[in-house]
Parts: structure tokens; sequence; C-alpha cells
């Protein structure tokens, strides 16, 4: 990843993959496995601060961890992505990526291709297409940390 493109305000340019045995996420050479401390990000992600949030019925301290990226991935076409990484109790457990523009049928698409199906689950780690509040589209791994 480079981390001049970050500073200039442009989206870095990395290809992008996932790792079903883990969900891990793969940022050209930089791999950031689901262990990985949200300090330990590198620098084109801007952390944000520790909220509470309601997941499944708990309150739950969550901090968010935000890149945009160029994906640079083989077929791609430098497509932009905003990926979010959502920490939990300080453990990273789930990716959420949105293609700008792009409707649910694209996100499928981008996963599929990143993944090798629309949805799934694995032993380490599930993955699909959801709506925000706004009826937004969005991709979603959840990493092996994932509940």
């Amino acid at each position: 990843m480079s981390a001049d493109a970050d500073a200039r305000g442009e989206p870095t340019l990395a290809a992008i993959g996932f790792d079903r045995a883990d969900g891990g996420l793969r940022l050209g050479a930089t791999r950031i496995a689901p262990d990985l401390a949200i300090d330990a990000l590198p620098p084109a992600f801007r952390v944000g601060p520790l909220q509470q949030l309601q997941v499944e019925g708990l309150s739950v301290p969550c901090r968010f961890a935000e890149a945009d990226l160029r994906d640079d991935a083989p077929g791609e076409r430098g497509r932009r992505i905003g990926l979010q990484l959502r920490f939990e109790r300080g453990v990273w457990v789930s990716a959420f990526c949105v293609l700008r523009g792009a409707g649910a049928t694209a996100h499928r698409r981008w996963l599929q291709r990143k993944l090798g199906a629309f949805e799934g689950i694995e032993p380490g780690c599930r993955w699909g297409v959801a709506e925000d509040r706004s009826g937004d589209p969005h991709a979603f791994v959840h990493n092996r940390n994932w509940r």
C-alpha cells in the first residue's frame, strides 16, 4: 500500500482480497490478520473514537477504522472502495466494503470475485451483502472473531 496517496487525500491503490480460512484481509502485499490490533493498522486507515453500540441486544464497546481505497486487483480497474473495519471489545470482527455508486448486485459480484461465492459461511468466516439503515448496500466479511 502507498501511504503517499493517503497523505494527498486520494484513495490508496491496493489489490483487495480476503482469506476464506479466517476472514483476514489483504491490501496489496499487506496482510491484516484477525488478531491485528487497531493501533497496528497501516497508515491509510483513520481510526475513530470508542463508542457503545447495540450488537444483538447487548451494549458493546466498538471502534471503527476507515480507509478509502482503489481496488487494483486484476479485473477491478481501480474501482473505488470505502472500507470500514469494526473492532468490538478491542478485537477486529468485521469488514464492511462500499463500492461507490453501485447496487447490491455489483456488491455480490465483487464478493464472488474475492471469495468465490455470492454469500457464504466457512469455518473461519462469513460474508454477504446487506443494507445500512438508509437502504444503501454494502459487502461484509465477518472474520473468525465474529460470533
